[in-house]
């Protein structure tokens, strides 16, 4: 049997061993066996030529693949080193060391419930980068989320990795904002335990802070939520049924539910913040409104700006 090699420069390529290679491809890809004949000139050219081709596909991607590797991981460390040239900010914070206290978890919960950030350590006030004891990483790492695991409510799970700067390792805790709002340390309860960010500290929220964390939570704005406090029958819908009459239009039990101006809990029903708000019951509350050509926002016509009772006027 006659042998095929391929010279390329300095390098000699036998070609029983790409055949080999090949086959081993294809049977695995395509499920059967291409073999070189050795009689047939044209097939075997034919065969050695998708084989090149096939090669040079695969040296191209793997070609690809380091190359976003590389861009990427360049990228990345691009992208932090102007992240710490510009400082702590409501999404970034700073640590030259793992801290004893609680404040790392103060920052994490801080990121949940606001915009998320990244908490990196080894980065000194002066944003000098002194890294950390690259011995020790580990240990840190499974310390961090043990940390973060203990004492958050409900649990928090950030990405925690390092990244070599200037030499130096960093360690970075990247938290996402969460969807279970709001988020507080356990053992200090939701009213005194929850934290957001402001600009680049973290604060105690108050207790509307949290309502509003809440509402984000079941994403119903105030104007949805009901009332309890306010009983439906007490409210005068006199001057609310009188304009709908005036368009034509009928005020009935079936249409305050739908533009949710009502209610139901548990067979009863209530009025909700958006009715008392047309009713004019929250006097600090501001009703702004603003038209539009069209169908779309594209062209801006006028806007108004309203308090107090909208209908009795």
């Amino acid at each position: 049997m006659n042998k095929y090699f391929i010279r390329t420069g300095s390098f000699v390529i036998d070609m029983s061993i790409i055949n080999m290679f090949a086959q081993t491809l294809y049977k695995y890809i395509f499920g059967f066996y291409i073999h070189l004949s050795f009689n047939n000139l044209a097939h075997d050219i034919a065969v050695i030529l998708f084989y090149l081709i096939l090669m040079i596909l695969i040296a191209l991607a793997y070609q690809a693949i380091c190359y976003r590797y590389i861009k990427n991981s360049l990228g990345s460390k691009m992208t932090l080193q102007n992240l710490i040239n510009e400082g702590e900010s409501k999404t970034l914070e700073f640590k030259e060391n793992l801290p004893k206290n609680e404040s790392i978890v103060k920052t994490v919960i801080a990121f949940s419930n606001t915009s998320g950030g990244k908490l990196i350590i080894g980065i000194n006030d002066k944003r000098e980068i002194v890294g950390i004891d690259d011995k020790e990483i580990f240990e840190i790492q499974d310390k961090i989320a043990s940390i973060i695991f203990d004492s958050c409510c409900p649990n928090i799970l950030p990405e925690i990795y390092t990244l070599n700067l200037e030499g130096k390792i960093l360690l970075v805790i990247e938290v996402s904002r969460g969807n279970l709002l709001p988020y507080y340390l356990k053992h200090h309860g939701k009213d005194n335990g929850t934290y957001v960010r402001l600009g680049a500290t973290n604060r105690q929220a108050s207790l509307e802070m949290i309502q509003e964390l809440e509402r984000q939570r079941v994403h119903q704005s105030f104007d949805e939520q009901i009332a309890f406090d306010v009983a439906l029958d007490s409210l005068d819908l006199t001057p609310l049924q009188k304009a709908f009459r005036n368009l034509t239009k009928t005020l009935d039990h079936a249409k305050l539910l739908s533009l949710k101006l009502i209610k139901q809990e548990q067979d009863k029903v209530y009025p909700t913040h958006g009715l008392l708000i047309l009713l004019g019951y929250y006097e600090h509350v501001e009703i702004k409104c603003a038209r539009f050509k069209g169908t779309t926002m594209a062209i801006f016509l006028d806007k108004k700006e309203y308090r107090g009772d909208l209908f009795s006027t």
